[in-house]
């Protein structure tokens, strides 16, 4: 009996053996999303490029392609009626041997109908900006670079470095046709050091934008007309003709520094940077840098903590922001004079600068998020709610008058996401949203308000802001994501993706499509 009972388990064990070495050859990796790598290790997110050191997850790469469309009446007024992007992007994160290497690339291809009031590739960037109201086709491009560098230098040191490049372009195909080049550059070397149960980083960032704008008006319709803005809406204006050619430089600097630290006992981990980032922005009407006619200062304050807690098949996940930014921007005086001992050359002399308009913008933001998981990577559920506040106030000068603007947006939202295995190499992914958004404020207060002279208020621009931004409005949306594994042992996987969210906002609506395709190795 005892040599039957050998050689049925024998037997069963030889039929068993494929399907044993084949579940023992499945990569973990086809699992895998940046998402679930990054919220593993915080670090990976954070400025400090020595923190990819901490990266626990193995080789992992993606290449894709996308396609956006948003459509719809609820916009504000330097949005288009209608939004397409093309693009493709890729992203990994490599180890070897001691060195840790992020990188990513995207090349992005944007569509805008009939924008109209937008001076800047990116609408608000930039206050001091000169807009028209004509709406018109807008072309943009952007290319965007990111990379990570970290090596360990001992079993408690660490160093890195960080950097990220963005060059764009977009031009306006209707007169007044205006040409705008973007270049960012960001570099950020950093350090760690590790202590058990703490470990602490350091890092110093240096940004540089600039931005270039070309104007021109070749057409033969008369009545169009530029508008120099100033803040909360504030401008003058001038006409144009087809004789017109401006220029505009807006240049940026920022100096920053971050503190990392991170403490892990057992199951428990407590990851927490403040950065603060300070600088200016310097707006010359022509790329020769002749005249300056305005500048902005700029305070930036960044808190973002992530408590973790990791039981048998849970991970859970509290993640604490808060954002206090400030912006102060002053009207330069400037005289054109004849330079003092030369003959018939003239230049801009400046005078002193005067505080002509600030802004202050906070956000405190909490998030909880809980993963389900079947074994290490795959996740069976996610489920996320959070809730932000965004606090916006605006203060506009011109001696004797006097405005302000505040109001307060809230936004509470939830995430639900569930992982099918439909066959052996195939999963599908299906996601539900929604949030629900509502603000409330002063449009507008006033003291001695102007009434003559050429500065004036755009108050359709006011009102259209205003509106948009506190109105009561609620989304829905969904997605579903087909992976299919190509290659069980090396994890490699080909999938593809759509998602819709619907906006509605009164007796206006919003909605946003997005189809996106690619490869998981």
């Amino acid at each position: 009996m005892k040599n039957r009972l050998t050689y049925i388990s024998g037997v069963i064990a030889i039929c068993l053996l494929p399907v044993l070495s084949y579940s023992q050859q499945i990569s973990e990796k086809r699992h895998y999303t940046f998402e679930k790598i990054e919220m593993k290790s915080p670090w990976l997110l954070s400025g400090n490029g020595a923190g990819i050191v901490f990266n626990t997850a193995k080789n992992f790469a993606n290449v894709g392609a996308y396609f956006t469309n948003e459509s719809g009446s609820y916009k504000n007024f330097n949005q288009p009626e209608q939004y397409s992007t093309y693009g493709i992007e890729t992203k990994s994160y490599t180890k070897i041997k001691n060195v840790f290497f992020y990188g990513s690339f995207k090349y992005d291809y944007g569509v805008n109908k009939d924008l109209a009031w937008s001076g800047t590739i990116y609408p608000g960037s930039n206050i001091n900006t000169i807009v028209d109201s004509i709406p018109g086709k807008v072309l943009r491009e952007d290319y965007i670079m990111s990379g990570k560098v970290g090596y360990n230098l001992s079993k408690r040191v660490s160093i890195g470095v960080a950097f990220d490049y963005q060059t764009s372009t977009a031009a306006k195909r209707i007169d007044g046709r205006n040409l705008n080049t973007l270049s960012k550059l960001n570099i950020s070397p950093g350090m760690t050091f590790s202590s058990k149960p703490v470990v602490a980083g350091l890092n110093l960032t240096y940004k540089r934008d600039v931005e270039r704008l070309d104007y021109d008006f070749i057409g033969d319709v008369t009545g169009k007309k530029i508008y120099y803005m100033e803040g909360l809406w504030f401008y003058t204006v001038t006409g144009i003709t087809n004789t017109t050619t401006l220029e505009r430089q807006y240049l940026r600097d920022i100096f920053g520094a971050s503190l990392q630290a991170q403490v892990k006992i057992g199951g428990l981990s407590f990851f927490n940077q403040f950065s603060i980032d300070y600088g200016n922005e310097n707006d010359y009407d022509a790329k020769t840098f002749s005249r300056r006619y305005a500048t902005v200062e700029k305070l930036k304050y960044v808190y973002d903590g992530v408590i973790r807690y990791s039981a048998e098949n849970t991970d859970h996940f509290l993640s604490l922001s808060f954002i206090n930014e400030e912006n102060l921007s002053y009207n330069v005086i400037n005289n054109y004079e004849l330079i003092p001992g030369e003959a018939n050359n003239w230049a801009y002399f400046e005078y002193g600068k005067s505080l002509r308009y600030l802004t202050n913008y906070r956000k405190m933001g909490a998030e909880y998020k809980t993963y389900f998981r079947d074994g290490e990577w795959r996740c069976t559920w996610i489920l996320a709610a959070g809730f932000n506040q965004h606090t916006i106030e605006k203060r506009y000068k011109a001696f004797p008058a006097y405005y302000y603007q505040d109001y307060t947006v809230n936004e509470a939202y939830a995430r639900v996401n569930k992982d099918l295995n439909i066959s052996e190499k195939a999963t599908l992914s299906l996601e539900i949203n929604g949030a629900y958004i509502f603000g409330d404020g002063t449009k507008l207060r006033s003291y001695n308000p102007l009434t003559v002279g050429a500065l004036k208020l755009n108050n359709t621009i006011l009102d259209t802001d205003y509106n948009y931004n506190t109105a009561e409005r609620m989304s829905i949306g969904g997605g579903v994501k087909y992976q299919r594994v190509l290659d069980s042992q090396k994890g490699n996987s080909v999938y593809c993706g759509l998602a819709y969210k619907h906006l509605t906002a009164d007796d206006k609506n919003r909605a946003l499509f997005s189809l996106s395709l690619g490869l998981n190795f």
